[in-house]
């Protein structure tokens, strides 16, 4: 990755955050993100005995409120240090474990 689209994607990733921060920082976005956290189970268990398929799909819907959590809680050098090990990643042809993707 070129340094200029490394910056650019960086800029694109910190303004992302900032539209998920405006998006979920009002009185009402906090009620949305409270139901999304509720829906995708963020504070169960995603384990259901015998059913392999029934926890892996709880484990998508806890997925989508991370991957929310994660933008609200992001920091511009986290963002930074997560870009630049993936920049490696693919260079080595390594899949960053947990997916650590944040587009």
């Amino acid at each position: 990755m070129s340094l200029d689209t490394f910056k650019q994607e960086f800029t694109r990733r910190v303004n992302r955050k900032k539209d998920y921060r405006d998006t979920f920082g009002t009185k009402c976005g906090q009620e949305v993100l409270a139901d999304i956290y509720r829906f995708c189970g963020m504070h169960q268990s995603p384990y259901v005995p015998n059913s392999s398929d029934q926890t892996a799909y709880k484990l998508g819907l806890m997925r989508v409120g991370q991957y929310i959590q994660k933008l609200l809680n992001q920091e511009p050098d986290e963002i930074e240090k997560i870009m630049r090990l993936q920049t490696l990643n693919n260079q080595e042809g390594i899949e960053p474990y947990g997916n650590t993707n944040i587009r």
